[in-house]
C-alpha cells in the first residue's frame, strides 16, 4: 500500500470542519494531519511539522488571514504543497484570486465525499479540479 495523501484543512466554522473531516476519514488513502481556524494558524502549524503536507483544503473567508493571503504565503513557503479552495462562495473575484494565488482547484463545500476524494486525487496527480457550477463560470 502506498503512503496516504497528507491533508490539512483551514476552516473557521466548526460544523463545516467536522463535515470535511468526516468526508476525508472515509478514505484510507487520505490522512488528515492538521486543522486550523485561519490561514495564519495553518502556516504556523505547517512550519512546525516534521513532514510536508501534500494538499491543503482552504476556506476563503476566515478571520486573521483569509484563504487568498494564506495561499500566497503557503505557495512561497511550501511550493510542492497543493492547495484547493473549499468554500461556499462561487463568485468570480474570489475564484480568480484563489487561482492567481496558486490554488489548483476550487470546490464548493456541498461536494460529496466521493467527488472530494476524486478531486484530491486529480490535483495530487497534477491536474486541477473545480465544482461543475464554478467551472461553468
Amino acid at each position: 500500500m502506498s503512503t496516504p495523501i497528507k491533508i490539512a484543512v483551514a476552516e473557521d466554522n466548526y460544523r463545516a470542519l467536522q463535515l470535511i473531516e468526516n468526508k476525508i476519514k472515509r478514505f484510507s488513502d487520505l490522512e488528515l494531519i492538521l486543522t486550523a481556524e485561519n490561514g495564519q494558524v495553518l502556516i504556523e502549524k505547517m512550519q512546525q511539522l516534521d513532514e510536508l503536507i501534500d494538499l491543503v483544503l482552504m476556506d476563503i473567508q476566515m478571520p486573521c488571514m483569509d484563504g487568498i493571503q494564506a495561499t500566497q504565503q503557503l505557495k512561497s513557503l511550501f511550493p510542492a504543497t497543493k492547495i484547493v479552495a473549499l468554500t461556499t462562495f462561487s463568485d468570480d473575484e474570489k475564484l480568480v484570486n484563489m487561482i492567481l494565488s496558486g490554488a489548483s482547484g476550487y470546490l464548493l463545500k456541498d461536494i460529496s465525499s466521493e467527488d472530494l476524494h476524486k478531486s484530491i486525487l486529480d490535483v495530487i496527480q497534477g491536474g486541477s479540479s473545480m465544482s461543475p457550477s464554478v467551472a461553468y463560470k
